[in-house]
């Protein structure tokens, strides 16, 4: 109904626009329209999955951390856990960062080394029109 509402001002704000019977380009734009609205539903079903699995996650740590509460282990011991837990996740995430890096650069370096043998393959055809073969 928006979309149809849109139409008809568009229609209103050009009379050429109006005269003109709808054509594929009006097809087009109703698909890139439906895929854009389908495109921002799904976004927000990912993203209210996402906060549903991360109020789950939070549920259970709190619960955990209510059942260690109750046990004998002292608080200390809790929190040299939870430092080693955020030393082990800053090394992950600096050694994921590095391999994504080195990948970047080998995909760099193939793209740039096959646009170099296309360059080197279009120079020859040049030269070998030049001299008439």
């Amino acid at each position: 109904r928006r979309q149809s509402a849109e139409l008809k001002s568009q229609r209103e704000a050009c009379p050429a626009v109006a005269a003109a019977p709808p054509a594929a380009d009006a097809a087009a734009s109703v698909s890139a329209a439906e895929e854009a609205a389908a495109v921002r539903i799904q976004s927000g079903a990912r993203g209210m999955m996402a906060r549903r699995q991360s109020a789950e996650l939070r549920a259970q740590r709190e619960a955990a951390a209510s059942a260690s509460v109750g046990s004998s282990s002292p608080s200390a011991s809790s929190a040299a856990d939870a430092a080693k837990q955020a030393a082990a996740i800053r090394i992950q995430s600096g050694a994921r960062g590095m391999m994504a890096r080195r990948q970047s650069a080998e995909l760099r370096a193939e793209r740039e080394a096959h646009r170099a043998a296309e360059e080197e393959a279009a120079a020859i055809k040049i030269q070998s029109g030049a001299r008439g073969m």
